[in-house]
């Protein structure tokens, strides 16, 4: 894959980490609205980087996606696993310091 799209994916998957972080520190008490909102967003993005992803590789989402949000909008522990599984170099990504560009 090209260098520019593999650094790009690698940038998204820390800021992903950034972020989830970020969303488990907000005060959901508080703000449950605004949170199922962030969700539903995130939820979002999620699906449509499934479906470029598997347009990249030639694939077919599993399971198969009907839009471009999921059935029903998962909870933030879910969502967050869900994309840690699809972000390439997830795993390694628990650094805390942005990729060189």
């Amino acid at each position: 894959m090209n260098s520019t799209l593999v650094s790009l994916f690698e940038h998204k998957a820390w800021a992903n980490v950034e972020l989830h972080a970020a969303l488990a520190a907000f005060d959901a008490q508080r703000y449950p609205d605004r949170l199922r909102a962030m969700l539903q967003v995130l939820d979002h993005v999620h699906v449509v980087d499934r479906i470029f992803q598997d347009h990249l590789t030639g694939g077919i989402a599993t399971p198969p996606f009907q839009g471009t949000n999921s059935e029903a909008t998962p909870g933030l522990p879910a969502l967050v696993e869900a994309v840690r599984a699809t972000d390439p170099g997830t795993c390694s990504s628990s650094r805390r310091s942005a990729p060189s560009a």
